[in-house]
Order: C-alpha cells, then structure tokens, then sequence
C-alpha cells in the first residue's frame, strides 16, 4: 500500500486543521495498491509447534461401535451389582481441549485415573456426585434420592470403596468392549474428588470426552470417560476404519463362498425316532432282558427323522441291501402360531 502522499491531499489535511471544510475525495488511498517488493504471502498462515491444534475430520465408527458394546455390558453388570434396572446410553462422544473438559467437571467430583496399557498416558473415568451417592444408596438397599447437597461433602472410606467396585467393573467392561478391536489392559491408578489433582495433560491437548447417561428409576445423570487423543493415536487407523467399506465387498463374497462351502462340509446327525412310552420308576426297575416294550407308534404310521432334537423328515422304515434304511416321503412342516385377540 502506498504510504507517500501527494501535494493535493498534504494541502486537504492542512486545511482541515485550520477548520476549513476537507473533501473527502482528496484523501481517497487505493487500498488494493501493493508493492511488488512486499514478501507477505496470505497461503501461509502461522502455527504454533507447543499446541497440539489440528483438523481432525470424520467420526470415529470403531469408536462408536466400542462405545454402544461398553455401555450394554455395563447396564447388565450395574444392574446385577446394584440389584436394580440401570439404563445406559452413549449420550456424545466429542472431541475438545483439556481446559475446556477440566473446567466443565465440578467440586466434589467422583474422579479416578486409570493406564490402558500397551497405550500410553492416563486416562479418566467421572462419576457425576449425585449420580455416584444415589448408586451407593441404591447398592446398600435405599432408595434413590434424586438430587442432594453435596456441597463441601467427601466420599467417606467405606463409600469411595463401593465406587472404587464400580470403576474395577467398569473396567474390566472396558477391557472385553475392546478385545475384538485391540487388546488392552487397564490398570487403576487413583481417585480423587478435586479435579485440579487430576491433570493427566497440557491444558491445550485434545481429548475424546464420551459421556454416558445413566438412568436409575428416572433418577439420573452421567458418567464420563477421558481419553488423550495423543495416547490413541497410534491405533487411529483401526478406530476410522469403517465396519464395512466399498473395497471390502470382493472379500465379503470370497468370505461367504469359504463359509458355504464349509458349512456344507458340517456332518450332523439324523436320528429316526420308533416311538415313545410311559412308563413308571418300579415297572423300569423291573425291566429284564427279554421284556418287550409297547411303543405309541403304529407300523402303519409314518416315522419321524430328527436332526438333533429338531423334527425335519416323515418317512417309512425298512432294509435295503440288508441295511436298515429310512425312506423320506415328505418334510415336517413348522407350525404357524395363531394370533388370538380377545375383543
């Protein structure tokens, strides 16, 4: 931009310091004017190498599927522990900086720091207060209490070890949710209540922030789980890879011709069922060889091929080529079930 002023806007200026009238046409500057010697170039935009700033695009799908696999183990663990119907959904998974998850969390919160080994770093899992006192109460027999002052109360010894319980199961949960997609190990390390104590990285570092809505009886609230992206990134790949993709339909028709081919290899049993008695503890312990048993199959009547325990054949019995043999005259067809409505 050209900083040198002509003649004619000097002289505008002056006037306008004498009080006299200045035309604005005078002082008019080209903005667009740049000198070529000017090594400005709008392209490169500044970054800074101490934050961990970047553009992470697309969502997580093995994520998200490991996430819902958590929560359904978990429901049915919680619920058995605590002897009452515990609903769990996943209720967000995002993606944002430390400071910002770490003011969100307030005081006294039921905080525990937990290794995913081979993984590095530490992560956290959050029990809401309100949400960890009315598990402890239902898990002692009470009743849910809803919302309760919790200001300026700790967790006394006897209440942080049955939330400790909770996290050892939630854990293990944890450990089987990721088996199918990679093998890890979670190690509990601590709890605490204030979260000033539990700063597992830079204020400025990105984290996934998943949280889980419990339900207790519609009293409910949230637990929620802290991962580094740092400590995950060397498993990327494996957490966008998608459940299916384009590339992988040529494999999935290879896949299902090995599998018909092996399922038609299977060998199963056929059973050909003569008939069926009653008969009573005394007349059974009474039986001796020799004694013929009545059946309630007629000769006339069509036997029964069974594979398993499952009816699939009707048929006659005879020999061929001095083998017993069994004939298939027809299939045993499955019963429909009749709807009935009492109007």
């Amino acid at each position: 931009m050209g900083d040198i002023l002509s003649q004619s806007e000097v002289n505008s200026l002056l006037s306008g310091l004498t009080g006299e009238d200045v035309d604005s046409d005078d002082i008019t500057m080209d903005l667009d004017d740049t000198d070529d010697d000017d090594d400005y170039d709008d392209s490169v935009a500044p970054y800074d190498f101490s934050s961990q700033d970047r553009v992470i695009r697309g969502r997580m799908p093995t994520l998200e599927i490991i996430t819902e696999r958590f929560s359904r183990m978990f429901r049915a663990n919680l619920s058995a522990m605590i002897r009452r119907v515990v609903d769990i959904e996943v209720a967000s998974v995002d993606m944002v900086k430390f400071a910002e998850f770490h003011n969100s969390l307030p005081v006294p919160s039921s905080i525990h720091i937990f290794r995913m080994e081979p993984l590095r770093g530490h992560k956290i899992l959050v029990f809401e207060s309100q949400l960890a006192y009315n598990l402890i109460e239902s898990y002692f027999g009470g009743q849910t209490l809803g919302h309760m002052k919790i200001e300026g109360r700790e967790f006394t010894n006897i209440e942080s070890r049955i939330v400790e319980k909770m996290v050892h199961t939630a854990l293990r949960d944890f450990e089987e949710a990721w088996k199918p997609i990679y093998k890890i190990n979670p190690n509990y390390i601590r709890s605490e209540v204030n979260p000033k104590f539990a700063a597992i990285v830079l204020p400025t570092d990105l984290v996934i922030v998943i949280r889980f809505a419990l339900d207790i009886e519609g009293i409910g609230g949230f637990m929620i789980l802290c991962i580094p992206y740092a400590s995950i990134e060397t498993i990327r790949n494996l957490l966008y890879a998608s459940v299916q993709t384009d590339e992988s339909e040529g494999d999935d028709s290879i896949w299902k011709d090995k599998l018909h081919k092996s399922t038609m290899d299977l060998s199963v049993d056929l059973t050909i069922e003569l008939g069926n008695t009653h008969i009573t503890t005394e007349k059974l312990m009474s039986l001796e060889v020799g004694d013929v048993i009545l059946l309630d199959q007629s000769p006339s009547e069509p036997f029964i091929g069974k594979i398993g325990k499952i009816p699939k054949f009707l048929g006659a019995a005879g020999i061929r080529q001095g083998n017993k043999s069994f004939r298939i005259e027809s299939r045993v067809k499955k019963k429909k079930k009749r709807v009935t409505s009492n109007l």
